[in-house]
């Protein structure tokens, strides 16, 4: 597991491998999945405001995978479907009915950036370092805004453009001590964490200003 406390600044998962076989090999970290919902907003009367939103179904909170070569090399893009494997076969599907096909795709394309802008998907593959004939490894990072829950590393093995076996383990990333007592208070209480917010910045505010008088 993966603790998040008050002063986490991100965290490093590293996964070892051995494959005494011939073939490439896949892995892939997927977070918990949410619903998200993306908006374009559009300037009118000098106001920007939302012309248009479409929601996404099971969207991958953090999502990172390493290769051992290019993926277009591999394996094909029925089976990376299937599999979730690789940004470009990542089809979450939308509800979205009166939406052109091509406009569902912006907007998928523009949830994959936003993702990546928050460092919780990746720019482009990471890499597999082989340790020996038989041994690998990698690592993936995971950045201080990464979402809690039950996280999966999944291990695929191809060989002629088929996947030949499989492995995958779990880990979860959750928050411990003060950080955590907050995050419950601040969800389960949230009209008291609220108020407790606002007295608390007008009492600094209140302070900081005597302090201020007093020089």
């Amino acid at each position: 597991r993966v603790d998040i406390t008050t002063g986490f600044d991100g965290a490093r998962i590293h996964v070892y491998g051995h494959n005494d076989t011939d073939g490439d090999v896949i892995i892939v970290v997927k977070g918990p999945q949410d619903n998200m919902v993306v908006r374009r907003k559009r300037q009118v009367v000098g106001m920007w405001i939302n012309r248009q939103n479409i929601e996404f179904k099971n969207v991958y909170t953090y999502y990172d995978f390493a290769a051992t070569g290019n993926l277009a090399n591999i394996g094909n893009g029925d089976i990376y479907r299937e599999h979730d494997i690789g940004l470009d076969y990542l089809d979450y599907a939308s509800e979205e009915t009166s939406t052109k096909e091509s406009k569902i795709s912006r907007f998928h394309e523009a949830l994959i950036r936003i993702k990546q802008s928050k460092s919780l998907y990746p720019l482009q593959p990471q890499e597999i370092q082989n340790i020996s004939d038989q041994f690998f490894k990698t690592a993936f990072d995971l950045p201080p805004n990464v979402p809690t829950g039950r996280y999966k590393v999944e291990g695929y093995l191809f060989r002629g453009g088929e996947i030949v076996d499989t492995t995958s383990l779990d880990f979860r990333v959750g928050q411990v001590g003060n950080s955590a007592e907050i995050y419950k208070f601040a969800h389960g209480q949230s009209l008291f964490y609220g108020i407790a917010a606002v007295l608390i910045a007008i009492g600094l505010g209140w302070s900081a200003n005597s302090i201020l008088r007093k020089d």
